[in-house]
């Protein structure tokens, strides 16, 4: 398991980000993609974030695009990720919040330790 990997879904998690109210998640993604990518990133009429990630070593011209949701269910506010046998669990009585914060912190971590990716549309 990589420890950055880790680290960054740990402190997604603490995020809360229970649907409608998902705002500070958003905002934190926008600051991280910004100062870790070079992402160029804004928010629609609807409150989506698109982050358009400059091309690193590549020629391709075509795009990748992948799409992500922010928000979790309840009980997801004030959680504390836990680690136990390498298994991360929410301590005490709210959801983890994995999904989909799983996603969008590997997608991170992939990008970020990439040697290559093409460039946004």
């Amino acid at each position: 398991m990589s420890e950055n990997l880790v680290n960054t879904f740990c402190k997604m998690v603490q995020i809360s980000s229970e649907s409608g109210n998902e705002r500070a998640f958003i905002s934190y993604l926008k600051d991280l993609f910004t100062a870790e990518l070079q992402a160029n990133c804004v928010l629609d009429n609807s409150g989506n974030l698109i982050a358009k990630i400059p091309a690193k070593n590549s020629s391709l011209v075509e795009p990748i695009f992948f799409g992500v949701h922010a928000d979790t269910v309840k009980p997801g506010e004030n959680i504390e990720p836990i680690i136990e046998n390498q298994i991360i669990y929410s301590k005490g009585e709210t959801i983890l919040g994995a999904d989909d914060k799983a996603g969008i912190a590997e997608l991170f971590e992939a990008i970020r330790t990439a040697d290559s990716h093409p460039p946004p549309s």
